[in-house]
């Protein structure tokens, strides 16, 4: 894309047709510069709106390629923090295995020893006919020495 300007005061380049008109007065000379067009290469032009157009938009660009710099920087950051929680997450799920093996072997703990709380206690309770016969046996020792005597 060219932008020519409607007068130049540069040089024409090489290769270039270029035309210039003298003006000769009484005494002095003037120069009036047109329009060089480089024959080698297509000429371009743009509307004043359109190349305000386009230079907000190149400026933007500028503008643009920063915050895709950016965004790229937090995303690399992102992604960092997102492995970081997934191995958390997994030693979380690991310590969360490890306490439900722990609680099942408390309780299966506690199963036992209540079993054995239960048969120590039954065993320590005299039964029922033990009381009975130790009753019935007191009282047979009893009228026996009451009869002796």
């Amino acid at each position: 894309m060219v932008i020519l300007p409607l007068t130049s005061y540069a040089q024409p380049p090489e290769g270039s047709i270029s035309a210039t008109t003298i003006k000769s007065s009484t005494s002095d000379v003037k120069q009036t510069s047109t329009v060089i067009v480089n024959t080698t290469s297509p000429v371009v032009c743009f509307t004043e709106d359109d190349t305000k157009k386009i230079v907000v938009d190149l400026e933007n660009s500028n503008d643009y390629r920063e915050q895709v710099e950016i965004l790229k920087e937090a995303n690399a950051e992102l992604e960092k923090q997102i492995i970081s929680l997934k191995e958390i997450n997994k030693l979380q799920q690991e310590q969360l295995e490890i306490s439900k093996q722990t609680i099942e072997s408390y309780q299966k703990l506690l199963k036992t020893q209540k079993e054995a709380y239960e048969k120590e206690i039954e065993n320590s309770k005299p039964s029922i006919w033990g009381k009975i016969f130790a009753g019935v046996g007191g009282l047979g020792i009893g009228i026996l020495v009451g009869l002796l005597l």
